[in-house]
């Protein structure tokens, strides 16, 4: 059962790409940038300093009922996104929780030439897992059955594509869309770069397979490269492949500067650079051990990697040597599994359980955990914070938690 719940690591972890940061800040207003479960929006910014307590009463602002789903809550503007399941895209007021619309996306909306092109989906990570990714043009969601649509922000279908291809993993899908250059990068099976605009594709690369975690973005000498959970690094130009190290089963990869870091069996870091002809070439910096399986995506913060296994056990690893500097078990804290990603907020680090609980620890290489908070319900979503607010999906509902 507990390996049937896998898949869940790629969409909840909605984590900051680029998480080695000293200030924590939040989006306020948009710009011509994007916002999903690879957070790069070029908002104006405030400090973030969220509630460090709350039940389900206690500095709760609002809370709003959207169906269960283990999508991540998204921000945008004034609203907040959500998606439920089976595949209903709502669109919140931020500051009261109030549904300012509502649209479901079906195998109904799927031209009856093409449904024969969906799976039927049965897994445990149902069909509405990815988070979704929005940008001044819509939102772009991302079902199991193979479909993708963009609806704008009006609540109005723009495009609609379905995908012929099956879900080769053993546990669904559940890899979120990622916005590059007017592209939507998609894991439908493998890697495809949908024009936002259309929908058309502009390219696929059937070498980047992936059906769980999602893939993460970063720049060498001003030149951009797609990185996927498996490893295999794209060009985002032609979407050919442009190198490849040893990545991961479940756990999203992130990125800091130019070292790209997975969570797996293993803990390990690449240094990724160009060489004299400006093709891409890796450095394996370091490799560590780690017992126990890693569905949650790490952080790195002021130079520790943190990550968490399935079975409860914390660990700091220095992020340039590999040193293991603590592991230790929080079970007795916090009941596992964890899915959702390792977020940093308010200079603390919040650790988000499947069953409601998150648990705020001090940054650090000892094992300080300051409050463990919980509301009861089954999510695997990551908080979301802005400003001294927390956004937090448990069970069917979102609540807004603030000061």
């Amino acid at each position: 059962m507990k390996k049937l719940l896998l898949c869940l690591a790629a969409l909840i972890s909605f984590s900051c790409a680029v998480q080695s940061q000293q200030v924590e800040t939040a989006p306020t207003k948009a710009t011509d940038s994007y916002n999903g479960f690879r957070n790069n929006v070029s908002f104006d910014q405030t400090p973030i300093n969220p509630p460090s307590e709350w039940d389900k009463s206690k500095n709760v602002l609002w809370k709003a009922k959207v169906g269960t789903g283990y999508s991540t809550p998204v921000i945008w503007q004034d609203k907040v996104y959500v998606l439920g399941e089976p595949g209903t895209l709502y669109c919140l007021e931020k500051t009261t929780g109030n549904i300012s619309w509502s649209l479901s996306t079906s195998d109904n909306d799927v031209a009856p030439a093409e449904k024969g092109k969906l799976n039927v989906v049965s897994s445990g990570c149902g069909n509405a897992a990815a988070t979704p990714v929005v940008s001044n043009e819509g939102v772009f969601i991302v079902l199991a059955s193979g479909i993708v649509t963009r609806i704008g922000h009006d609540g109005k279908r723009v495009w609609l594509k379905a995908f012929e291809q099956p879900m080769n993993g053993a546990y669904g899908r559940a890899a979120s869309p990622v916005m590059l250059d007017g592209k939507v990068l998609v894991s439908v099976d493998h890697l495809f770069a949908l024009d936002a605009k259309s929908g058309e594709t502009v390219w696929e690369c059937a070498e980047a397979t992936n059906d769980y975690a999602t893939p993460d973005v970063f720049i060498v000498s001003g030149k951009k490269f797609i990185l996927m959970p498996s490893g295999c690094i794209v060009n985002p130009e032609d979407g050919k492949k442009a190198g490849g190290v040893d990545g991961a089963d479940y756990a999203s990869p992130i990125v800091s500067g130019d070292t790209l870091y997975f969570a797996g069996s293993n803990a390990a870091a690449f240094k990724a650079s160009l060489d004299d002809k400006g093709s891409l070439k890796t450095e394996k910096l370091w490799e560590t051990q780690i017992q126990g399986e890693q569905v949650s995506t790490p952080l790195v913060l002021d130079g520790f990697f943190y990550s968490i296994t399935d079975d409860a056990m914390l660990l700091v690893i220095d992020a340039k040597t590999g040193e293991k500097k603590l592991e230790a078990n929080i079970g007795e804290k916090i009941n596992s599994p964890f899915f959702a990603a390792l977020k940093a907020a308010g200079g603390n680090i919040y650790i988000s359980n499947d069953s409601g609980s998150v648990a705020i620890m001090a940054p650090g290489i000892e094992q300080k955990l300051l409050f463990t908070n919980a509301i009861d319900g089954r999510s695997g979503a990551t908080p979301v914070f802005e400003g001294t607010k927390l956004f937090l999906r448990v069970g069917e509902e979102v609540y807004c938690i603030g000061k």
